[in-house]
């Protein structure tokens, strides 16, 4: 039995420009917290580099980018996995 989910989503929840994202998070593009990311979120393995806000030692919000080094007009992905545990 397929059930639709009621959930609706504002696309700006799960992507942004880069420069759209809240100053608060940080940027991580050193390869050793980027392999520990990949390992910790399994939806985070296709993503090159991350903005997170960290909180008491965990993530709390972690939004992927593809390349190292984005710029503005690149978009991130709201990685929801982080943000539920």
């Amino acid at each position: 039995m397929n059930e639709k989910s009621n959930e609706i989503f504002n696309v700006c929840d799960i992507i942004k420009k880069v420069s759209d994202l809240p100053r608060y998070l940080q940027f991580i593009n050193n390869i050793c917290l980027i392999e520990f990311i990949k390992q910790s979120f399994k939806e985070a393995q296709k993503y090159d580099s991350f903005f997170l806000k960290n909180e008491d030692g965990k993530v709390k919000e972690l939004w992927g980018v593809v390349g190292r080094n984005p710029d503005a007009s690149t978009y991130a992905y709201r990685i929801n996995q982080a943000c539920d545990s």
